[in-house]
């Protein structure tokens, strides 16, 4: 008699993982995109802050441009700079208030970069800058749109120092919250030895502080 046999599995049954896979090689994210997801995921950083990045990569944010395009919004211009079109690049990048934040945390790039998308441009900051910086990049991502959001839904016009400091101040209360790095105990057994005649030997422990530059015993 015949019947109905999926090959995608042994049994012969469908399952949405199955379908899942056969579908994977046609939906494969391309290299440029999952170079970079990568580096975002591994970011030390709070996970909301990697989740907007990630969403302003996949574009769904509430950008006026994105809510314009999907007839949500009546008009696409920026609420800030009321110059341009608010899509990704214009509000993270382009818009007189990013440039100011980014300059003021000591970002700077060529007039060549602005003709980058929103996922190069990205892409370009974290290749261009050590690891160690990349939490300070995604943290800034994150208050340009917080700041935006304050500006435009409660009124709240903080000054581009106040939003420096308070991007700064995150970023060192992310760094304390970290994990410290210890070398490994060493396998190498101290023993205490005896001194010479005539010659007195004390011993005692000393601890230095880095972050206070202070050392006591």
């Amino acid at each position: 008699m015949d019947c109905l046999v999926w090959s995608g599995e042994k049994t012969g049954a469908y399952s949405v993982r199955s379908g899942y896979n056969l579908l994977r090689p046609s939906c494969a994210i391309p290299t440029l995109d999952a170079e970079l997801f990568k580096s975002i995921w591994n970011v030390k950083c709070p996970p909301k802050v990697r989740i907007q990045v990630w969403r302003s990569l996949c574009n769904f944010f509430p950008t006026k441009a994105c809510l314009y395009y999907r007839r949500i919004a009546q008009n696409p211009t920026c609420p800030v700079c009321l110059n341009e079109p608010e899509s990704r690049e214009h509000v993270f990048r382009d818009c007189v208030n990013a440039s100011m934040i980014w300059q003021g945390m000591g970002y700077n790039w060529p007039s060549t970069v602005l003709t980058l998308s929103f996922k190069e441009w990205l892409s370009w900051l974290l290749v261009s800058h050590p690891m160690v910086r990349h939490s300070e990049i995604l943290i800034t991502l994150w208050s340009i749109w917080y700041v935006r959001n304050k500006k435009l839904h409660e009124g709240v016009n903080n000054s581009y120092n106040h939003t420096i400091m308070f991007i700064k101040a995150y970023c060192r209360e992310v760094e304390s919250l970290l994990p410290r790095q210890f070398s490994p105990p060493s396998s190498v057994v101290i023993r205490w030895n005896a001194p010479l005649v005539g010659v007195v030997k004390a011993n005692f422990d000393a601890c230095f502080r880095t972050s206070e530059n202070f050392a006591w015993s």
